[in-house]
């Protein structure tokens, strides 16, 4: 909340992901719960590193919470720790199977 009022203060939208989204066990450890912050984020986020990291229900679920407070943007930090070996038909099937499951605004990896 505290970063969510700064950013309103400054004319800021906020966006982003919180760290270890990739299992509710890490999510736990690390915040309690993920989709506390969620609601405090004007384009709630998540960030799934590499090509074959298919957390299915991490989309899903910021995508659900977003659906549940009206936002319409929900971004994803894709593409990270893929190397140079990866393809362009890999990065669109990365792509595709978020925009399935409610990501409409892509971030590439470190920008």
């Amino acid at each position: 909340m505290p970063i969510q009022e700064w950013c309103r203060k400054n004319h800021m939208l906020l966006t982003g992901h919180v760290l270890h989204e990739d299992s509710l066990c890490c999510q736990a450890t690390m915040q309690g719960s993920l989709m506390r912050y969620y609601e405090y984020m004007d384009d709630p986020g998540i960030d799934i590193l590499s090509e074959y990291n298919t957390c299915y229900w991490a989309v899903t679920q910021v995508s659900s919470v977003a659906r549940q407070l009206g936002k319409k943007w929900v971004l994803s930090e894709l593409d990270g720790c893929t190397g140079w070996q990866m393809n362009f038909q890999s990065y669109k099937n990365i792509g595709d199977w978020q925009a399935l499951l409610g990501i409409n605004l892509r971030c590439p990896h470190l920008s």
